[in-house]
């Protein structure tokens, strides 16, 4: 497959069994016509059932990417929220001259697919389509359907991952030290050198022999998918508690990818040279991979606590190689300053894997971690026009004026307006949550607040009954202040916290600015429309306005809650930032939730 011509645009079919066509066209075509702005890709549904009774979608794409965006809204739409974490199955027809490689030599393809995503593709061998192309079923959790296209797609340009090759003794390694973060090595004599002259490797390999894990150069690192926003990030994980972290038949994994809202949640194949360390690699927005690492961790930590081990913190985050010199610094001050300020080890490999320079940081202290993997992000995006982890570009602190309302109104003045004389509107969020909620966000003695703080770099301010608006009866008011991606991860672990004890009942109540409201709905109500839509959850917006301010309200289940949350957050920022406006879809994988 190396040598495969690249395809410069896609086509597939899905086939929909007709008493279910109804749920893909949506009320008057809105439902093909989300996937449509979701995807950016043709979609046309046949008129006319086949032979078994299927209509025939018909999608094409000028990227892999595309195609798998508009598979996995197909199976966001076919699929109800009850169905979301279990396995279904999807009838796909291929052209006949992508089945070879969508296959791969002895099926390898397909055991990739079935390894990374958990989904089970079966390419039927005597089964076509009325139009004479091949069928396959994908049998899996709706959300990984679209990063099952996606591999086997990325197959047809020749593009697929292959496993680990095995390696002589004197071929050069890009390998990285799991325990201690210590990073590149070109060979043996090298890789002796970095361990001191001690007869093991980097990784506790035997020297003279094949490596310890990673040794072999960095396997399985997927190339950039081009989504802005989009980080990868390796957490090493010892291969004996890498089944805690997978759970039974994956169940764990995969539960980790819906909580998280990563796009991709995996655990790496087991090394052809040994009992090596293994990675789980997170890629989607930083917020969601820095919700994914510390979920991981503390499974992790938990379990090795229980083994009587030491947990052993190391992470490997890839940074685009035509980035790595801000990343450095001049004669590599920033990477000096990171491993001053938060206490890790840090090495940015001279290598390049899939167009990504490693860089490895390990220590003892997750929140440090997740703040350097933050500072590391900035550097990535740059100063000039900052991108958040979602993926929503915004503007530069003071590019858009501060408003009365949002500066010094009735909930009190900002305590830090003197620091910040010219917050912007779009730099902070203001919710309201049930009183009683109130002690469970804050925690006892405040070790709640203080490790939603500590872990988002977010600042977050719990007003008291009396600095509540008479309005709010039986409600208190919390202001999260920061940039676009601390906020939205600060908004996350605050709900959670209030409605940890009440997640089939959550609430969302969150004020927005009167100038933003008609972005926030849209013309005609499409944006509001495609938050319910992308969610499951009934977003309202009411007319009357107070303080200047406009209440966004909601109710439901926590998982949806959430997800709604971040979706009106997604507009609202880019309401605020008109010149980003148009260019930011109001879609669960414009906001990096696939």
């Amino acid at each position: 497959m190396a040598g495969a011509a690249e395809v410069s645009s896609f086509t597939l079919g899905v086939l929909v069994p007709g008493a279910e066509a109804g749920r893909l066209i949506g009320k008057q075509g809105s439902g093909l016509k989300q996937i449509r702005d979701m995807s950016q890709c043709k979609v046309q549904l046949g008129q006319t059932p086949d032979s078994q009774g299927n209509r025939r979608c018909d999608i094409s794409g000028p990227t892999v990417e595309h195609m798998a965006s508009a598979i996995h809204a197909i199976g966001t739409r076919l699929f109800d929220k009850a169905a979301q974490q279990e396995r279904v199955q999807l009838s796909v027809a291929f052209p006949n001259g992508y089945v070879g490689r969508v296959i791969g030599k002895g099926g390898s393809t397909l055991k990739i697919i079935s390894d990374q995503t958990g989904v089970e593709m079966k390419v039927l061998k005597d089964t076509v389509s009325d139009q004479g192309d091949r069928v396959g079923h994908l049998t899996g959790i709706p959300n990984q359907l679209g990063a099952a296209i996606r591999i086997a797609l990325n197959a047809v340009n020749g593009s697929t991952p292959a496993p680990a090759p095995q390696m002589n003794n004197y071929q050069e390694y890009n390998s990285y030290r799991g325990q201690s973060g210590q990073g590149m090595q070109q060979g043996i004599n090298n890789w002796r050198a970095q361990a001191g002259g001690n007869s093991t490797g980097p990784m506790g390999g035997p020297m003279g022999g094949p490596p310890g894990p990673m040794g072999a150069g960095l396997t399985q690192v997927r190339p950039a998918s081009g989504t802005p926003g989009e980080v990868q990030i390796h957490m090493v994980i010892p291969s004996k508690f890498v089944g805690c972290i997978l759970g039974k038949e994956g169940s764990q994994i995969k539960q980790l990818l819906s909580d998280t809202g990563c796009t991709h949640l995996s655990v790496s194949k087991k090394e052809a040279y040994g009992d090596a360390d293994r990675r789980v690699i997170m890629i989607g927005g930083l917020p969601e991979c820095t919700k994914a690492q510390e979920a991981v961790w503390q499974i992790y930590s938990d379990n090795a606590q229980q083994a009587g081990s030491e947990a052993s913190l190391s992470c490997i985050m890839m940074v685009p190689v035509e980035k790595a010199g801000a990343v450095i610094g001049k004669e590599g001050s920033n990477l000096k300053q990171m491993r001053e300020k938060f206490g890790l080890k840090v090495l940015l490999s001279k290598e390049v894997v899939e167009g990504f320079r490693p860089c490895t940081m390990s220590g003892a202290n997750i929140d440090m971690l997740v703040e350097a993997e933050k500072q590391i992000s900035e550097q990535i995006s740059g100063t000039e026009s900052p991108i958040s982890g979602n993926g929503i570009k915004r503007p530069l602190e003071g590019l858009v004026p501060a408003t009365a309302a949002y500066t010094q109104n009735a909930y009190g003045a900002d305590p830090e307006a003197k620091r910040h004389k010219a917050m912007p509107a779009e730099q902070q969020i203001k919710l309201l949550v049930p009183a009683h909620c109130a002690g469970a966000i804050i925690g006892k003695q405040g070790s709640m607040l203080k490790s939603i703080r500590e872990s988002t770099g977010a600042r977050v301010e719990v007003q008291t009954a009396a600095q509540t608006p008479p309005e709010f009866d039986n409600a208190r008011v919390v202001i999260i202040r920061g940039d676009f991606d601390v906020r939205q991860a600060a908004l996350i672990k605050v709900l959670s916290a209030a409605f940890e004890e009440s997640q089939a009942n959550a609430l969302l109540k969150m004020m927005v600015p009167r100038q933003v409201v008609g972005a926030l709905i849209g013309k005609q109500g499409s944006n509001l429309k495609a938050i319910r839509e992308n969610s499951g959850i009934n977003v309202q917006v009411h007319k009357q306005e107070l303080h200047g301010e406009r209440l966004v309200e909601a109710q439901g289940q926590l998982d949806g809650i959430l997800h709604a949350a971040s979706l009106v957050m997604g507009s609202f920022e880019a309401a605020t930032a008109p010149e980003y406006a148009q260019a930011v879809p109001t879609s669960s994988m414009a906001l990096g939730m696939e």
